[in-house]
């Protein structure tokens, strides 16, 4: 989810997309109904990768002692942060920095490499699924 989230920056017309969607924002303080239309894209947006992390979580793949919904308004605010940031000040422009501190969040700790330079962490088991 976060790579693809984070890769869009990648996509040569995002520029457009950006100051296209500032002007819708700036509009929105005036128009109710498009202020409720966006608020609900937000709300799909965030309740839709609080699944998928939550479905993470379940399947073992990052750690289950984190608030999922917690760290997907922080990536969506750094998203949101970041698009502006591309336009406003190139300078401070740092997706891969930012997504990799986000995932610092949910990973599971590492193990010291061994003695052939490979990592000695295990991934831990996924929970069973009860029905």
């Amino acid at each position: 989810v976060g790579r693809a989230m984070f890769g869009a920056f990648d996509d040569p017309v995002m520029e457009i997309h950006l100051r296209l969607d500032i002007e819708l924002r700036g509009e929105s303080l005036r128009n109710e109904a498009l202020r409720q239309s966006l608020g609900k894209q937000l709300v799909f947006w965030r309740t839709s990768m609080t699944h998928l992390l939550k479905e993470a979580q379940r399947t073992g793949q990052i750690r289950a002692d984190v608030d999922a919904e917690a760290v997907i308004v922080l990536a969506i605010c750094a998203y949101e942060g970041l698009r502006q940031w591309k336009l406003f000040d190139p300078a401070m422009f740092r997706p891969k920095e930012v997504y990799d501190l986000i995932m610092s969040l949910v990973a599971f700790p590492s193990a010291p490499a061994g003695p052939d330079g490979s990592s000695r962490a295990r991934r831990r088991p996924a929970k069973s699924r009860e029905v």
